[in-house]
């Protein structure tokens, strides 16, 4: 099965410590699309977590960038005024349209920073995989530790009348070490040749639910006016990328998307078309967010937790089977 959507799954679920239960699945996707930070509701992006007072300030700091960026002071029309009006009198509606241009900033922002981040990741990855296997040698030395046929291990939790819950968690710990080595070893070192094609490919991520929205919308790609905006866009957000965003450039990362991972692509059509059939109620880019991972929850957890194979392809036919159908 194909592994582009773990790539981007991954970091997310990982940071949530989720466990698969025998629970429906409305119950676990709840589970994913937020979590708990000091006793507060967080909203998840890709591959953090951020509390919604925290995410709706950047979002505020960014739109008053833009908006300086695409009405500034003056009466001549530039040509991100000009490429924003466009958009909007071809039936694009301005909130949906800022809101995919602040998550293609976003994706942009962690991609220039993948790489430096990817090889700490792995360096530390692999220091704590050799700390995890001397524990668990040192473990099983102490807890194998034997006088005559005593368990001495055994002995010394009921005099010291250990609590219940901390003698069964010390039982399973084993148990969770090799759980997670299984989780740590998925991920696979990347060449660094790879890093550019990685980082561009995250991008064009981003990038694709706004070809996607305005293209169903308008139905035309409108590119050269998508690739001034998601300048403006990445400006706003203190990136420096400038010749990323090219009419050329931002067309072609897109092909290349459509074409290397189509079903990437396909899902992300869906869940626009899902949106739009909503009546575009709720933040676009929060909705994407949320749904993406959502709906590939149980493909990466079959990955994460070895399921057997005729279970991992009724998933995977699961999460596919509805991507060209229409809402």
């Amino acid at each position: 099965m194909p592994a582009s959507f773990e790539q981007h799954l991954y970091p997310h679920i990982l940071t949530q410590g989720n466990r698969r239960t025998s629970s429906k699945m409305v119950e676990r996707r709840r589970t994913i699309k937020t979590g708990q930070i000091a006793g507060e509701q967080a909203q998840v992006s890709p591959l953090r977590f951020v509390s919604k007072k925290s995410a709706k300030a950047d979002l505020a700091r960014w739109e008053r960038k833009f908006d300086a960026v695409l009405r500034p002071p003056t009466r001549e029309v530039t040509v991100t005024q000009n490429a924003w009006d466009t958009l909007i009198k071809h039936g694009c509606d301005p909130r949906v349209v800022k809101s995919a241009l602040y998550h293609a900033a976003e994706y942009a922002s962690i991609a220039e920073g993948f790489p430096s981040a990817l090889t700490t990741f792995f360096r530390r990855r692999d220091n704590l995989l050799t700390n995890v296997a001397a524990l668990r040698e040192q473990l099983q030395e102490l807890t194998s530790l034997r006088c005559g046929s005593l368990w001495v291990t055994g002995f010394i939790w009921d005099f010291y009348r250990l609590r219940e819950e901390h003698a069964s968690f010390f039982a399973a710990f084993p148990e969770l070490l090799e759980r997670l080595v299984r989780i740590l070893e998925i991920p696979r070192a990347l060449s660094p040749k790879l890093y550019g094609h990685k980082s561009s490919e995250f991008i064009a991520t981003g990038e694709a639910p706004l070809h996607v929205y305005v293209d169903e919308t308008t139905g035309r790609p409108l590119t050269s006016k998508l690739a001034i905006l998601l300048e403006a866009a990445g400006w706003a957000y203190g990136l420096d990328r400038e010749s990323d965003y090219g009419g050329d450039a931002v067309r072609k990362r897109y092909r290349r998307f459509q074409e290397g991972s189509s079903l990437d692509y396909r899902l992300i059509r869906q869940l626009v078309r899902t949106y739009i059939a909503r009546s575009q109620r709720g933040s676009f880019h929060l909705f994407m967010n949320s749904e993406y991972f959502s709906r590939c929850y149980d493909v990466a957890m079959d990955r994460l937790e070895n399921t057997p194979f005729e279970e991992r392809v009724r998933n995977w036919n699961k999460l596919i089977s509805g991507l060209d159908t229409l809402p």
